[in-house]
């Protein structure tokens, strides 16, 4: 068994003032050789060109000086002469055949237009700008950026990036809700067109649905005081639900979500909150009130007519029965849940 070698300071500064001793194999020494000579023949070949091309343009027929390259060398360049005047001619045909054919590629057959490479990137981000940009005067120009941009997409790209796209867009309809339904327009003309874009929005609009309606099963309250990072995921996840509420309800008025479907939700989410009332142990003041205040967007934005219509007759009831009770009988209603629902029921039933 050998035996490790530990070296010290003194090793190191030997070795480097000495030197390291290396001998190259022969193999490799002749490889080196041939190299060498190749480069020599390349050389005398380029001089040879540059010779004959200067003789032949000049005109007084003067003698011209140039360096005699061995014969061999002045063969391969009389030959890349007569291929053509391209000194570099005598290149690898397999090289040569390597860049006529991307030339081809990228120029395409005679007589057909060059076709441009699609960017998807690119796409992606004319449709982000085309989204932000959006107004109610540039509104069909918008419309029409943001479908062509589709089309291709949809065209040359597979589906699973296609979707991300959709739900991309889907996301900014959510987080512009605020500033106006524009955005929410667009999302409900394309999903209405028919046809492959509109198949992808409206499966992107089921996705988005099943994800709204199960946050409101995972209102969890969060006190600042002991979790800061927490209050604010939770503030949040409130914002963006609130917003996804104010878009469910332009679907609805768009005809794209019908309107037993979200009677449907109404039912559920008042059976909810009446459970929470009848609860005096568990505080769920904070949960009552992110219903109360998605109740109240869902149908105080509506017109009577319609918030009627939202409301089975039980709802109808247990809503009136929610704004007649007392504070401090039910610990989890506040007085600005209340409130609200008092002025849904007077709107309602008005």
């Amino acid at each position: 068994m050998l035996e490790p070698r530990y070296y010290v300071q003194s090793d190191f500064e030997k070795i480097i003032y000495d030197g390291v001793h290396y001998t190259i194999p022969e193999y490799i020494l002749h490889k080196v050789m041939e190299l060498e000579n190749r480069m020599k023949q390349k050389v005398a070949a380029m001089a040879q060109i540059y010779e004959v091309r200067t003789h032949r343009g000049n005109r007084n027929g003067g003698k011209q000086r140039s360096f005699p390259p061995t014969q061999s060398a002045t063969d391969e360049a009389n030959k890349a002469w007569s291929r053509s005047e391209d000194p570099f001619s005598f290149v690898s045909k397999s090289s040569v055949d390597l860049s006529k054919r991307r030339e081809s590629d990228a120029e395409g057959e005679p007589g057909e237009d060059k076709k441009p490479e699609l960017n998807p990137q690119t796409k992606v981000k004319e449709i982000m700008i085309a989204l932000n940009k959006i107004s109610k005067t540039n509104y069909e120009v918008q419309l029409q950026e943001v479908r062509s941009c589709l089309q291709e997409l949809v065209a040359n790209m597979d589906m699973d990036f296609c979707s991300k796209v959709v739900r991309d867009i889907y996301a900014v309809c959510i987080r512009n809700m605020p500033m106006g339904d524009r955005v929410a327009d667009l999302y409900a003309t394309i999903v209405t067109e028919g046809g492959d874009i509109s198949t992808l929005f409206q499966e992107i609009l089921q996705e988005g649905i099943a994800d709204y309606l199960a946050s409101f099963g995972d209102i969890r309250y969060v006190d600042p005081e002991k979790d800061n990072d927490g209050f604010c995921e939770y503030t949040k996840k409130n914002t963006t639900r609130r917003c996804t509420t104010k878009f469910m309800l332009h679907m609805l008025n768009r005809g794209v979500i019908p309107l037993e479907i979200v009677t449907g939700w109404i039912d559920v989410w008042i059976g909810r909150m009446a459970e929470m009332l009848d609860n005096t142990v568990e505080n769920r003041r904070n949960e009552f009130e992110e219903f109360t205040e998605n109740l109240f967007l869902l149908l105080m934005d509506s017109s009577a007519e319609k918030g009627k219509a939202n409301l089975t007759v039980t709802s109808l009831e247990r809503l009136q029965a929610f704004s007649s009770m007392s504070v401090k009988e039910r610990p989890n209603l506040t007085s600005r849940s209340k409130f609200k629902i008092q002025d849904l029921v007077k709107k309602i039933v008005s």
